[in-house]
């Protein structure tokens, strides 16, 4: 059995951060003073919009992916490889995105510096995954490409398709 180098704990790491701050975003949404979900003074339920309902299973889906790839990829598993790598990759091409697109706009500051080296980090994080010991550790065939991006293009849709 080989033992995780220090490229997969970077991975690991990475995604256990997603995760936690994925959940601390659905744990703001659901019980911050302006979630729709607060009851009303009589003690009902305030209407709820389906935009607001997308948004939260949309958060919930990319945290059980977060954790799917967590626990995975600490077991060695495939499935953390497809989920980390279908996560990792939807998030640095949004980053990505929003970084060129500020920069474009001339909108240089903090911000966008920190946009910056979180585009890095996990581009970073994609190209250890993409490592030829890593495919081999997790056996990792052209098949495993499927998944991730059926997984992709989930995400995508739920994330830019739908709440339109």
């Amino acid at each position: 059995m080989q033992k995780l180098n220090a490229r997969e704990i970077y991975v690991i790491i990475l995604t256990a951060i997603l995760a936690m701050l994925l959940m601390v975003f659905l744990y703001n949404e659901l019980f911050s003073e302006s979630s729709p979900l607060i009851t009303g003074e009589d003690g009902s339920f305030v209407n709820v919009r389906s935009e607001y309902l997308i948004n939260i299973g949309n958060t919930f889906l990319q945290i059980v992916l977060a954790i799917t790839a967590f626990v995975c990829l600490l077991r060695k598993k495939r499935p953390g490889w497809i989920a980390a790598i279908s996560l990792i990759f939807f998030y640095a091409f949004l980053i990505t995105f929003l970084v060129t697109r500020a920069a474009l706009a001339g909108l240089v500051d903090q911000i966008f510096w920190i946009g910056v080296l979180l585009a890095v980090m996990l581009l970073l994080a994609i190209i250890f995954l993409l490592f030829p010991s890593t495919l081999k550790k997790y056996n990792i065939t052209k098949t495993a490409f499927i998944p991730v991006l059926i997984i992709l293009g989930l995400l995508a849709t739920i994330y830019f398709v739908i709440p339109q």
